[in-house]
């Protein structure tokens, strides 16, 4: 079974551009401020210019989506989380296709979320069929 990769580009372009806009206006803050700024302003701004950097590399939120059946597991990259999952099959107990997310239901876990309500309408058919059939070939319980 191949790998899912799902870019979000429009997500990583909204990102850069209130990236940009919180470097400005930290910088214009500090510049245009009146000398007698107190500690406070000053520790903000900077924290405001920091954020803005932040969100311009690559690692303020992810781009894309994985979905990968490897060896007897199941390997989850989704956008906005830090780690990936690696979910093994024998914990997985049924998976719950919904109109705004997929719920992996674990033994003795609390089940994986996975958020598809901002995808695009041929994303959310991806997912879809991705999770379909894996749950076909690993014979596990699929919930609509």
């Amino acid at each position: 079974m191949e790998s899912l990769i799902l870019k979000h580009k429009g997500q990583a372009i909204a990102t850069r551009i209130m990236g940009g806009m919180l470097v400005i206006l930290g910088i214009l803050n500090i510049v245009l401020r009146d000398s007698k700024m107190s500690l406070i302003s000053w520790i903000l701004n900077i924290f405001i210019v920091l954020y803005g950097v932040f969100m311009l590399t690559p690692w303020a939120r992810s781009s894309k989506s994985i979905l990968e059946a490897k060896e007897g597991a199941l390997r989850i990259k989704w956008r906005g989380w830090f780690r990936e999952a690696l979910i093994p099959e024998s914990e997985i107990e049924k998976i719950n296709l919904g109109k705004t997310a997929i719920l992996i239901a674990r033994k003795g876990e609390k089940a994986k979320r996975l958020d598809i309500h901002e995808m695009e309408k041929d994303q959310k058919t991806k997912v879809y069929e991705f999770m379909i059939e894996y749950a076909r070939q690993k014979n596990i319980t699929i919930e609509r």
